[in-house]
């Protein structure tokens, strides 16, 4: 029986020395039978230079004349691959070596075209290793409250991460991400595959990529702006149940305005929108203070705190 080719799609762009750790750990995989499709989002000529010191021929390289976003950078890398399955991976993360070997293989039990293969991650601080999600979807949990409702403090509890997925490519053509986003473009297609008939979610047992976070760098993730994440969240919010509305509020939006130093605005507005349009339970509303009250970096210095005590 033939392996099924992977094409592994790396969104990048002036991260030539990152890009090199993300390639590497690709071309390390136990399972051979792969291509990696590289997308230059926009002028970089440092990328593409170091990219043809490379010679191994599954590496093809995609250089857009302008920049088009990450969300649509990987929709180039999906329409430009031959794979029957797209493992999407960031340039400045990394697979452990037997990632796609072990999704693969859990996809030949489980997977079809409704299928999503994700897997655990190291979620790697400068200072110390998680390993996420905490647990994994309950029967009949909508996905939206698996990802935006916690029963913790801390974050983690469910997630997903876009460098530890495999997903059918006949999936992403029938669903790509969504053009234009500029934050949540990962959550935005994970709320959208949800909705589709027969979606279902399935986890390999064990961590295989590592997510880099903490580092000193600019990334979409620590990029704040509380009022475009609300206007992102009322254009998703047909797909949502009112409980999964309010978790966003209380995990994301309310760090954000934090963050940002806009809590006096921000405060008595999203309290409403979660009392008014969403279904918040007391944990939410315990989340929504407290990170009202601490900025994401004294909650990084509890979470560091809490860990030397055993805690998440």
């Amino acid at each position: 029986m033939t392996n099924p080719l992977v094409s592994v799609v790396i969104p990048t762009r002036n991260r030539p020395v990152l890009l090199t750790r993300a390639i590497e750990s690709v071309l390390a995989q136990t399972y051979a039978d792969l291509e990696i499709i590289v997308v230059i989002d926009g002028p970089d000529p440092a990328t593409e230079a170091s990219l043809r010191t490379w010679s191994d021929a599954r590496l093809k390289v995609s250089a857009l004349s302008t920049s088009v976003g990450g969300a649509e950078a990987r929709n180039v890398g999906v329409r430009a691959a031959d794979g029957e399955w797209i493992a999407f991976l960031d340039d400045d993360d990394e697979w452990l070596p037997s990632k796609l070997e072990r999704q693969v293989a859990l996809a030949s039990e489980v997977g079809d075209e409704n299928s999503i293969i994700a897997c655990k991650v190291i979620g790697r601080f400068p200072d110390r290793d998680y390993i996420w999600p905490r647990r994994y979807p309950r029967p009949a949990e909508p996905l939206c409250e698996y990802l935006f409702n916690r029963s913790s403090w801390f974050r983690g509890e469910g997630q997903l991460q876009t460098s530890m997925l495999l997903v059918p490519r006949s999936m992403m053509q029938r669903l790509p991400f969504t053009t234009g986003l500029k934050k949540h473009q990962d959550t935005d297609w994970y709320i959208r595959a949800a909705a589709l008939p027969a979606t279902s979610v399935h986890f390999v047992d064990a961590p295989l990529a590592v997510w880099y976070l903490g580092e000193d760098r600019e990334t979409v993730f620590r990029t704040y702006d509380w009022e475009r994440s609300w206007r992102w969240l009322l254009a998703i919010r047909p797909m949502l149940t009112r409980k999964a509305f309010a978790g966003f509020i209380a995990t994301q939006l309310i760090s954000e305005a934090t963050a940002q130093g806009q809590i006096a605005r921000a405060f008595p507005f999203l309290s409403w929108q979660m009392l008014v349009k969403g279904r918040p339970r007391a944990m939410d509303w315990l989340l929504f203070l407290g990170n009202s009250l601490f900025s994401p970096g004294v909650r990084s210095q509890l979470r560091r705190i809490l860990s030397r005590k055993g805690g998440p």
